[in-house]
């Protein structure tokens, strides 16, 4: 894999350029990573965010990644109807050693199947190999996985 493809949420996610919530929205990244990843529009995503992860309008979701785990474990690993995994992050690196993949690793890893992935202070998607989320996605691969969420 030489090149990391890279689509922005914009042009993904469901009702995005309609919606009249969007367009006034900041710091919404996991917003509209729940959107791609859950196949949703924005404006239900945002919803969802505002009355589970307690969101502010133009303000950003914090400690999602341990919001969302409670949320998976309380509704029996569902979200939106899809059944999802969640995936550590952790691999051996020389014998005995665990360190956290790379978001570049990650996608080499795992180039097949529809992911939500955290980094520190962000969130994005990674469907079949192709980044989504913002534009230049692809510029920022050496950032440390957190946690990823894979759809069954």
């Amino acid at each position: 894999m030489n090149e990391i493809h890279c689509l922005s949420s914009a042009q993904v996610v469901l009702e995005y350029s309609e919606s009249k919530i969007a367009k006034f929205e900041r710091r919404d990244c996991v917003v509209r990573a729940l959107a791609a990843f859950c196949e949703i529009s924005y404006d239900v995503s945002h919803k969802f965010c505002k009355d589970v992860f307690k969101r502010r309008n133009k303000q950003g979701v914090y400690a999602t990644e341990a919001q969302l785990g409670v949320f998976l474990k309380e509704n029996k690993n569902t979200l939106f109807g899809k059944e999802v995994k969640t995936l550590t992050n952790n691999f051996t690196y020389y014998g005995s050693t665990k360190r956290q993949m790379t978001l570049l690793s990650f996608i080499r890893k795992h180039s097949k199947g529809f992911y939500m992935i955290f980094v520190r202070g962000h969130a994005l998607v990674l469907k079949n190999g192709i980044l989504i989320g913002n534009a230049n996605e692809h510029k920022h691969l050496r950032r440390r996985v957190e946690i990823a969420y894979k759809i069954k």
